[in-house]
């Protein structure tokens, strides 16, 4: 069901609505509404090729929405801006009928960027790490009391299971991607780093070029912070962190450092942190896998099913240690879904090495990115069989199990655990940054 645009409104229209950055953007336009200002708040359009939960939630909330084929059609009578994801192509028909129109357009960092100016931004940027450290940063700052206002590329349940925060303080918290250098766009208060890694090397093409777009994005902060290095805080929070891994305990220091920098008392930020439980997609334990009927008789433990969101070798190693962190006896099944071929490409050699933790992996055809793959529709393989070919050679590669039909996920894991006889209920993890997370809910169904 589409809505109509609210009359005597400003209209903004998104290209791409459906991405994690582009819908917490939408709702801040949506959180307008009502706004008695010169502006009259903003009425929200937008487009997707394809409807998810994000897509339904922002329908709930009072956007327009049009799933499928991009048309001239989707873009507002009387539309005053329109934001388009970065993957947007410039022959996107829906861009080329608002240029036509001479509508004012933004890509979605430049949109940010602006939003950037009206706030003390803190901006936290870096290859891995970005949500969590958000989202935990975020969280101290509310129950400080500073109101802030929050985007980031993750669900919170503490945020009503939403993207994005509307505060009434002087602080936005923001996360910062760095693809197709997002991030020089915004003019942060305080800029954080989690880490530098080799990553989008189909922009930057090498590691030096990655770093040197972090020293860019630096020298646009008024103040950066670092992550604590005080043995005594480290101690601390490790004692407090619920979420496993080294990883999210060097999320929790910098999100220390970060509110100590605003003064925030160290007693407010431990207890916050005490509580974080996790986010949407970051070692989401997500239900028990529910057997086909079948294996029903010959498997009666219950299976933990866990979604991650990680998609890059760093990301996967550093998930799977936590997940051996908590749980050191059981097996862990990893069920993987690598993200954007030229990724799998460029780090073919560190994904062959970024299993090791599991005891068993199997690998799903590759989920391709609009606007990243060439000739490649989202979420669907090329004509030519390189992608499917390239997940197929890694399976072989590192001995793991290839399935071509995700669909068949469920029958086909429950044969691998009645094989198997593991003695201790095995981990499952569902992992990558695509549309895996459907082949989860098959599970748990």
């Amino acid at each position: 069901m589409t809505k109509r645009c609210a009359p005597n409104a400003n209209i903004v229209h998104f290209i791409g609505i459906g991405g994690i950055g582009m819908s917490a953007l939408a709702r801040y336009f949506l959180s307008t509404r009502g706004e008695s200002s010169r502006t009259k708040g903003w009425s929200v359009s937008g487009s997707d090729l394809s409807p998810s939960s994000i897509t339904d939630e922002l329908e709930k909330e009072g956007a327009r929405i049009h799933i499928g084929k991009h048309s001239a059609n989707n873009v507002p009578r009387e539309v005053n801006l329109v934001i388009y994801n970065q993957a947007i192509l410039s022959d996107n028909i829906e861009l080329q009928t608002a240029r036509k129109l001479t509508i004012v357009c933004q890509s979605y960092p430049e949109a940010i960027g602006k939003l950037t100016h009206h706030y003390k931004t803190i901006a936290i940027a870096g290859a891995h790490g970005k949500s969590t450290t958000t989202a935990m940063t975020a969280l101290i700052l509310i129950k400080a009391g500073l109101d802030p206002t929050v985007i980031v590329g993750t669900k919170l349940k503490e945020l009503g299971n939403k993207n994005f925060r509307r505060g009434g303080g002087p602080y936005l918290v923001l996360e910062a991607d760095e693809w197709k250098g997002s991030f020089w766009h915004y003019s942060p208060f305080i800029g954080a780093i989690t880490n530098i890694d080799k990553e989008h090397l189909d922009f930057y093409k090498n590691f030096s070029n990655v770093k040197k777009a972090f020293a860019r994005f630096k020298k646009q902060c008024q103040h950066v912070v670092t992550h604590s290095t005080d043995p005594k805080v480290k101690t601390a929070i490790k004692k407090i962190l619920k979420v496993p891994g080294e990883h999210n305990l060097k999320n929790a220091l910098l999100a220390y450092s970060i509110g100590r920098k605003l003064n925030i008392p160290r007693s407010t930020i431990l207890r916050t942190l005490s509580k974080y439980t996790g986010a949407w997609r970051r070692m989401e334990f997500r239900g028990y896998l529910q057997f086909p009927t079948s294996h029903i008789l010959h498997l009666t433990s219950n299976f933990k099913v866990f979604d991650d969101y990680a998609h890059h070798p760093t990301e996967i190693r550093a998930t799977l240690a936590g997940f051996r962190q908590k749980w050191p006896q059981n097996p862990l099944i990893c069920v993987f879904q690598a993200h954007q071929l030229e990724r799998l490409k460029l780090l073919y050699n560190d994904f062959k090495t970024a299993f090791k933790e599991a005891n068993k992996v199997i690998i799903l055809p590759t989920y391709t990115v609009a606007g990243r793959e060439n000739s490649a529709k989202r979420g669907q393989p090329k004509a030519s069989s390189t992608i499917g070919n390239l997940s197929k050679k890694l399976a072989h590669d590192i001995g793991a199990e290839y399935l071509e039909n995700p669909k068949r996920l469920k029958m086909f894991l429950a044969d691998q655990l009645f094989a198997s006889r593991y003695p201790l209920s095995p981990i499952v993890v569902m992992m990558g940054a695509g549309d895996i997370v459907r082949y989860t809910n098959l599970l748990i169904k």
